[in-house]
């Protein structure tokens, strides 16, 4: 049991990493902001850019949370209903993003990319549940890489993002 708990404490830190990654995301937002009356094509553009932004300040939210739960396991029901809610609302985003539709031609790859990481976080949203349930070392490691391959898809969205002008 020992070794459940530290692999849901490193899964912990992980969800902790993404939140350093989101600082970058959108760091031109003003810029983009002064551009938006141009014409209709920045607009879809700049709206793309704010929906994404949203998303992933919710995520981090989520992400804070689930830090905070993994790294402060307790078997007890206030626990459990925490976890539960906070995957859920993980589970929720990731469908947010999935129905994006629209997506500004500019902006096909990052999203492309931002997806990908999406992919992963999803995964990790369905299994997550089961793997704690079962303090399951071997999948919450497995959960594990999940997180930080959908953080580099996302590092690698964040730095696409950057280079959109």
């Amino acid at each position: 049991m020992k070794k459940g708990l530290k692999a849901l404490l490193i899964l912990g830190t992980i969800f902790m990493s993404f939140i350093v990654i989101i600082g970058a995301l959108f760091s031109d937002s003003d810029d983009t902001k002064a551009s938006e009356t141009k014409n209709v094509q920045v607009s879809d553009e700049v709206a793309y850019r704010t929906q994404v932004a949203d998303q992933m300040n919710r995520i981090q939210d989520v992400f804070n949370t689930l830090s905070t739960q993994m790294s402060n396991y307790s078997n007890t029901t206030d626990w459990k209903v925490d976890t539960a809610v906070a995957i859920q609302d993980m589970r929720s985003l990731v469908e947010e993003a999935n129905n994006m539709k629209d997506v500004p031609a500019k902006f096909k790859t990052v999203h492309a990319t931002y997806m990908q990481a999406m992919e992963q976080y999803e995964i990790v949203a369905d299994q997550l549940p089961t793997a704690i349930d079962n303090l399951d070392v071997n999948h919450i490691n497995s959960l594990t890489k999940n997180m930080l391959q959908g953080n580099e898809y996302l590092t690698q969205a964040t730095q696409e993002m950057k280079n959109v002008n």
